[in-house]
């Protein structure tokens, strides 16, 4: 199956979204290391308005964007489908984390933060999305007869 997204013509750079990555895995431990929830509610916060400006708008991306310019990175040009769907999956992730600290599950909320660190530290350092491979395996499911 081709690596490219048959509903969606829309792109998106490779290199801002390993940068913004990052900038989630960093989060997330500094949520795990001080166990506050302000952490993961920003991260909601920044894949909510990802989703609603289509990827245009994010608390972090300006910060992205610089380190972007001082690394001096080139365009990388990637199906936004599965990025969208990956940071679908990021706010879940999040959100999930706020009511997980709100209800005191501290053990479960470490579980899904090393789970979520692990996804953006595999996406930062690796290219690896492992959002974009659960959406792709949906979408080869989703077209067998």
């Amino acid at each position: 199956m081709a690596k490219c997204c048959p509903i969606s013509q829309r792109r998106t750079d490779s290199y801002l979204e390993r940068i913004e990555a990052f900038i989630t895995a960093a989060i997330v431990t500094i949520f795990v290391m001080t166990c506050s929830f302000v952490m993961p509610l920003l991260l909601a916060i920044d894949f909510l308005l990802k989703l609603a400006t289509q990827n245009r708008y994010g608390i972090f991306r300006p910060l992205s964007k610089k380190c972007k310019e001082v690394l001096k990175l080139p365009q990388k040009s990637v199906d936004d489908a599965p990025k969208k769907f990956a940071r679908v999956l990021g706010m879940i992730m999040s959100f999930n984390l706020v009511v997980l600290y709100i209800f005191n599950l501290h053990i479960p909320a470490v579980i899904l933060s090393c789970i979520f660190i692990t996804f953006a530290l595999l996406e930062a350092f690796f290219d690896y999305c492992i959002g974009c491979k659960i959406y792709t395996a949906l979408k080869k499911a989703s077209t067998k007869p």
